[in-house]
């Protein structure tokens, strides 16, 4: 088993960063005014040092997104990547502690849509999420490869 702690994407070994790299979806955990964590499966890219998401196309209640009004009040979030197996092996996982920001929407265009074929006819047109990492804690059972 190997497990560690940084402060930046740039600092995580290559094993982990691979499970990063690989992922199709993670968590993204806001937290609610009362305290109550929401997490919340998102498409994500890096950009530079910060992990992106975007509020895209697919179907929402049309009320406020609460995961908008969290950030615009706390500043942060945390996003947790996983690779599942059912060779335990195979496990492994990053949690993301970060700052977060709202960006412009359709500014993170340029690594959603190569990413995700679903968003070339539809790229996310909602608020981008922005995610500047101050801690990341990971941890897999065996060298990730």
């Amino acid at each position: 088993m190997a497990s560690g702690i940084c402060r930046t994407l740039a600092e995580v070994p290559p094993g982990p960063g691979a499970v990063l790299e690989a992922a199709r979806r993670a968590v993204l955990v806001t937290t609610a005014p009362n305290g109550t964590p929401r997490p919340m499966p998102v498409c994500f890219a890096v950009r530079g040092g910060e992990i992106v998401t975007a509020v895209d196309h697919k179907p929402k209640s049309g009320a406020p997104l609460a995961r908008i009004a969290d950030i615009r009040r706390t500043g942060r979030a945390v996003l947790l990547v996983d690779r599942w197996d059912e060779d335990w092996t195979r496990l492994a996982w990053l949690r993301i502690e970060a700052r977060a920001r709202l960006d412009t929407p359709g500014s993170a265009d340029a690594v959603l849509v190569p990413r995700y074929p679903q968003y070339a006819a539809a790229p996310p047109r909602g608020d981008v999420i922005a995610l500047i990492p101050e801690r990341v804690v990971w941890w897999t059972w065996a060298e990730v490869g």
